[in-house]
C-alpha cells in the first residue's frame, strides 16, 4: 500500500508540474470521503416523507442526480437542498427527518458528481422545471 501511495504522490507531483496533461485519468476514480459516501447513501435510500410514504431523492432526481421528474441537483448546496426538502421552496414531498449534517453530506456527494461532469458548475442555479 505504501508503495502505491508513493507512486500516486509522484504522479500528482508530475501532473501539478504540468508535465502530463490528462494523466490524472490514469489513476481511476478517487475513493469517496466518508461524507460523500453518506451523501451517496442518502441520495439512493428510501426516506420517510411528510405524506407518510418512503421515497428516495434519486426517485425524482435520478441515480446520478442529473434530473428526471425533478431537476438536476448536482450543483445545489446544503442550504438550497434543505430549503426545498424541508422549507417553503417548491418540492412535491418534504423530508422532515433529515438533519443539517445530512444536507452537508448530500452536498459533499453532489459536489463530487458535479466536479466530475463537464456539464455542471458547482454553485450554479438549476432548472426547477426538471427533466433530463
Amino acid at each position: 500500500m505504501h508503495h502505491m501511495r508513493m507512486r500516486r504522490d509522484a504522479l500528482f507531483t508530475f501532473i501539478l508540474a504540468g508535465s502530463c496533461a490528462g494523466c490524472l485519468s490514469l489513476l481511476g476514480p478517487m475513493p469517496l470521503s466518508d461524507a460523500e459516501q453518506r451523501g451517496k447513501t442518502l441520495l439512493s435510500s428510501a426516506l420517510r416523507t411528510n405524506v407518510g410514504t418512503m421515497q428516495s431523492c434519486a426517485s425524482c432526481h435520478g441515480d446520478d442526480a442529473t434530473g428526471g421528474i425533478g431537476p438536476d441537483i448536482r450543483a445545489a448546496d446544503a442550504t438550497h437542498l434543505q430549503a426545498h426538502a424541508q422549507g417553503d421552496a417548491p418540492m412535491p414531498v418534504k423530508y422532515p427527518d433529515l438533519t443539517a449534517a445530512d444536507f452537508e453530506d448530500l452536498e459533499a456527494y453532489l459536489s463530487q458528481l458535479c466536479a466530475a461532469a463537464a456539464d455542471c458548475t458547482i454553485g450554479a442555479d438549476h432548472d426547477h422545471d426538471g427533466g433530463a
